[in-house]
């Protein structure tokens, strides 16, 4: 028992818990007696986690350690040396080297080996949809989505993060798909874009800008209320949100420009004067959780229309709520309304959207079968908000209508959701919302996460 004690011994000097305050656990292995002379040594590094036994309960101090035992005990001392002094650091790189071949095994790199590595992190999912309405020259239509996430920290308080974006919405038996949008110079004629790729987010973030204040600058994403009916953007934010949070309560306070991305402002109504784009949008939103139950969120947002009165088009006050009935049920709502005066012109009154939804279970992409399912009721008047910055999966626009999901992790970080939206209408003159075309849609797509 002797060697492999004295070598663990040395470990723990090595990662630096030999004067930690640590309390030892009551008999980690049945066969290290609490009185032998290393037990306080091997209840350090059960206790951190350095060294596990076997699985019958026993440490087998009296066998000597094969090198592949000792490359698990050298990855776990990697894995802490970021708390460890210079010569410590010196020790554990002395030792990673003799241990490569073994590390390498254990899907260890060695810190040497990739010393001039980059740290940034990349994730990413593929979205494949098939969307089919009741009638209609686009019937049905297939959407594929392919986003690319990176993530790098520049030191202990500053991050970076970038997602690219490529889109293809397509009719059957077509590719590419061409758009047009608004020309902001004259706001009378049309440019005609075809959809590619975009840049959605390309941000910096300082935890500790202030204290308990965090600061973000770039292109962002931006997440209002509870249910993101009304925002919940694929990023498209050019600009700056200050967030600060101290215990039960948060709040966001930024100052940004939309752009080219969200080119269709109110766009319920047409070829109005309305239908120019947003300027420059502050916005701020408050979140308080009373419990484990109930948290509640209330925004404002306002779009600065630089003395055009034809661009007031924002000026919307929201409020949300979440409730967790129990382990399974939820109801979210939210409600809002856009008091700005030229949208209040247009449509006679300040026009409001509220969603209510009750939800059962919850969809982890992570655990396969896990699985939810939600009905849903939404009535969005023209002008209330813009589809460009809602966050929903339905048809959201100058609408009344309800509809049903179901979300299903198939494997892991591979899901399927199935979306029908139906009784569809109008929500100014309550006829069908696709004119002479219907009133339900169906929407199925799946996810892959890596």
């Amino acid at each position: 028992m002797k060697k492999t004690l004295v070598t663990l011994l040395a470990l723990v000097f090595v990662l630096g818990i030999a004067g930690t305050a640590m309390a030892a656990p009551a008999n980690p292995f049945v066969d290290v007696p609490a009185k032998h002379w290393a037990y306080g040594a091997v209840a350090k590094l059960a206790k951190a986690g350095v060294v596990d036994g076997y699985g019958d309960g026993t440490f087998r101090g009296d066998r000597t350690m094969t090198r592949y035992e000792m490359a698990q005990v050298v990855a776990k001392a990697m894995a802490k040396s970021e708390k460890a002094d210079a010569e410590t650091k010196a020790l554990i790189d002395k030792l990673a080297v003799e241990f490569a071949a073994e590390l390498n095994n254990l899907g260890v790199r060695v810190a040497k080996l990739e010393k001039n590595a980059s740290n940034i992190k990349l994730s990413g999912d593929v979205r494949l949809r098939y969307i089919h309405q009741d009638k209609g020259t686009a019937n049905p239509a297939f959407a594929q989505r392919f986003r690319l996430n990176a993530q790098a920290d520049i030191n202990d308080t500053t991050s970076f993060y970038a997602r690219w974006v490529v889109l293809n919405h397509n009719a059957m038996g077509t590719y590419g798909q061409t758009y047009t949008i608004p020309d902001y110079t004259t706001q009378t004629s049309t440019l005609t874009t075809t959809a590619t790729n975009v840049l959605t987010d390309a941000n910096v973030t300082v935890k500790s800008f202030l204290p308990n204040i965090s600061a973000k600058a770039g292109r962002y994403s931006l997440n209002i209320g509870e249910t993101l009916g009304y925002a919940g953007t694929t990023g498209g934010f050019d600009g700056v949100e200050f967030s600060w949070k101290e215990g039960k309560a948060a709040v966001q306070l930024g100052y940004a420009d939309p752009g080219a991305t969200f080119a269709y402002a109110n766009s319920d109504f047409g070829s109005n004067p309305a239908y120019n784009p947003y300027n420059n949008i502050m916005y701020t939103q408050l979140g308080y959780k009373f419990d484990d139950k109930v948290k509640m969120s209330a925004w404002y947002m306002k779009n600065q229309d630089q003395g055009d009165a034809a661009k007031k088009l924002m000026k919307v006050w929201g409020v949300g709520a979440t409730w967790n009935l129990n382990k399974d049920w939820t109801f979210v709502a939210d409600y809002w309304k856009n008091s700005a005066e030229t949208v209040k012109t247009i449509a006679g009154k300040s026009p409001v959207g509220n969603v209510y939804r009750l939800q059962y279970g919850q969809m982890k992409p992570a655990v396969p079968g896990s699985w939810q399912a939600h009905v849903e009721y939404t009535k969005m008047e023209a002008g209330s908000n813009d589809s460009a910055f809602t966050g929903f999966y339905t048809v959201v626009t100058n609408v009344k209508s309800w509809d049903v999901q179901y979300a299903y992790t198939m494997a892991k970080n591979v899901t399927m959701e199935a979306i029908y939206q139906f009784n569809m209408k109008n929500a100014a003159t309550g006829n069908d919302y696709y004119a002479g075309n219907g009133s339900n849609r169906t929407r199925i797509q799946f996810n892959f996460m890596f």
